[in-house]
């Protein structure tokens, strides 16, 4: 059993919507769409349609992708991602026996039911339900589809932005010809300080950072390889006043472009909140929210986007600055997915 990719994505589009019209509650519906068409993007010894049959096919799922996931060996818990992933084919399921008349009958009709499939989202306008306007507001955003023409009003609109092309400047002048190296705690420290200032990364114990850094096999050399294990190793800083670690993801991805901009792209959340945005609205990559979080996961998907949108004229620094301003526009900053 099968359906193509084109109405594989309209049913995607189709459950979404009526994730987001049946339970408005939930705050992670994107991860309940990603988890759902996990075995259509990987070979876990079932089909997604063969899952979705029965009860029992259900179960057989589960144990498919328990064992899938061990033999990955990258999997903190198996059994507990399993089950997560079939939490989510079940809404899944439900979806498609109600509105579909079940996995059958829609493969056998090549999906053309889906256009009469979808719930039309209400909710309650009780500004005081947190969760609810937070879902009203998923529904509002409208982002254009990016372009070229998109890019460049994005790009040339960010000189309006009070102090931001200084600070640009700044930030080039401290990390390309004053402190390039990070051998020097002193160095460091600074180019910390600065990063930590101008980009509002919220670092509080700045020296341990600094220490941290210094404290790297190989830095230099792997920021000019462009190492992108280097972002996670530069993230997890152990504070040592208070015994405990400390992820400054974020910052680290900032602090590994500012050295190789032509290597590294940043991660933050409203270039976190576009990317998904777009994934669910056009498909151009398969990932689950939190992948973005994994940075060789985020590169790649950042290079989907490129790629789909046809943007390879643009340098990853201009691609990034253009992700963040949309962001920084369309989502509020109280918006949480």
């Amino acid at each position: 059993m099968s359906i193509s990719d084109d109405k594989a994505k309209d049913l995607r589009g189709a459950f979404m919507q009526y994730i987001l019209g049946k339970y408005p509650e939930r705050k992670d519906t994107s991860t309940i769409v990603s988890d759902s068409f996990y075995p259509l993007r990987h070979n876990i010894g079932m089909t997604l349609w063969e899952i979705l049959e029965n009860d029992v096919s259900m179960k057989n799922g589960q144990k498919r992708l328990k064992d899938y996931f061990c033999n990955q060996g990258n999997r903190k818990s198996p059994e507990n991602d399993a089950s997560a992933y079939l939490s989510s084919m079940r809404y899944l399921k439900e979806f498609i026996d109600s509105r579909l008349g079940g996995v059958k009958q829609f493969i056998g009709n090549g999906g053309s039911e889906l256009k009469n499939a979808t719930i039309t989202p209400s909710y309650s306008k009780a500004k005081t339900v947190n969760k609810v306007a937070s879902r009203e507001v998923v529904l509002e955003v409208k982002l254009e589809k990016p372009c070229c023409d998109e890019v460049e009003r994005y790009l040339d609109g960010s000189i309006n932005l009070y102090g931001y092309s200084h600070q640009e400047i700044a930030l080039d002048k401290l990390f390309f010809k004053v402190y390039p190296a990070n051998t020097n705690i002193d160095d460091v420290l600074i180019k910390v300080a600065s990063l930590n200032a101008f980009y509002s990364t919220n670092i509080r114990y700045l020296f341990d950072v600094a220490n941290h850094i210094v404290g790297i096999e190989n830095i230099d050399t792997r920021l000019q390889d462009g190492d992108l294990e280097l972002v996670d190793k530069i993230a997890r800083v152990e504070i040592k006043s208070k015994s405990k670690e400390i992820c400054y993801y974020s910052f680290a991805t900032k602090y590994c472009s500012r050295h190789e901009p032509t290597k590294f792209a940043i991660y933050d959340s409203f270039v976190d909140k576009v990317l998904c945005w777009l994934r669910d609205k056009y498909g151009f990559a398969e990932f689950r929210n939190e992948d973005l979080k994994n940075y060789p996961d985020f590169k790649r998907v950042l290079m989907a986007f490129i790629e789909h949108f046809k943007l390879h004229k643009y340098s990853l620094k201009q691609v990034d600055q253009y992700l963040w301003l949309l962001g920084k526009e369309k989502f509020p900053s109280n918006y949480s997915k």
